[in-house]
């Protein structure tokens, strides 16, 4: 089992998925994130039925720091409820993996992957 995670987050833009994936990296809670724009959600609402276009994040990160996420996520999201999902990794590139943890904790020893 590896010691990563992805969580993933929809956002209401795209810019608030920069302003909160970049600020997850710098803060060095993620080691990664990757933006998918333009997903389009359809969901109820206080009971009616929305469709919102959205952008998706996906965090790359280690299982020690999920409630780090969590925290950051509520404190920055600009919905009420965010939906933040993560995901257990069965099996990474050991490559990879030793890069992603280490570059969270300040202990990146190579400029590039």
């Amino acid at each position: 089992m590896s010691t990563l995670q992805l969580a993933t987050l929809s956002c209401a833009s795209l810019d608030e998925a920069r302003r909160l994936g970049k600020g997850a990296v710098e803060a060095g809670i993620v080691a990664c994130v990757s933006l998918v724009p333009w997903v389009e959600s359809y969901y109820r609402w206080n009971g009616e039925l929305r469709a919102q276009q959205e952008t998706k994040v996906v965090f790359k990160l280690p299982q020690n720091n999920q409630e780090l996420l969590k925290e950051y996520v509520l404190g920055n999201s600009s919905y009420e409820v965010p939906e933040l999902l993560f995901l257990d990794i069965s099996n990474s590139l050991p490559l990879y993996e030793n890069w992603a943890i280490e570059s969270c904790y300040g202990n990146v020893k190579s400029e590039s992957v």
